[in-house]
């Protein structure tokens, strides 16, 4: 197996794990919010406030977003150089660090519906 065989399955593997997270929140629709870092330490009073169908389906989004960036870094990497794994995974890190926040209430206050 080749370098560039082994990244196309590194990334492989992870687009497959994402998309796989990505149709579950997309079949478990709202009750997907409980899977949610952050959010599932809420009471259930709390949780009432929040727009759960937004939430996971904006998370749904991201996974398969990240599924589609491994995807691609996979395909890349197979037929034209490893290198291109190792952006893929860049990428991803940067659209992770773009969505992190270490607050649960201000990771999830876009989401609170109005009184």
């Amino acid at each position: 197996m080749t370098t560039n065989q082994e990244w196309a399955l590194v990334c492989m593997g992870l687009c497959v794990g994402f998309f796989s997270f990505g149709i579950l929140f997309y079949a478990l629709k709202g009750k997907a919010a409980i899977l949610l870092s952050g959010f599932n330490t809420f009471s259930k009073e709390e949780r009432k406030e929040y727009d759960t169908i937004r939430i996971v389906k904006d998370r749904r989004n991201m996974l398969l977003t990240w599924g589609l960036v491994f995807l691609v870094g996979s395909i890349m990497s197979y037929f034209i150089h490893f290198y291109t794994a190792i952006i893929a995974m860049i990428v991803w890190l940067i659209l992770i660090l773009k969505n992190i926040s270490l607050n649960k209430y201000k990771a999830y206050e876009k989401y609170k519906l109005l009184e």
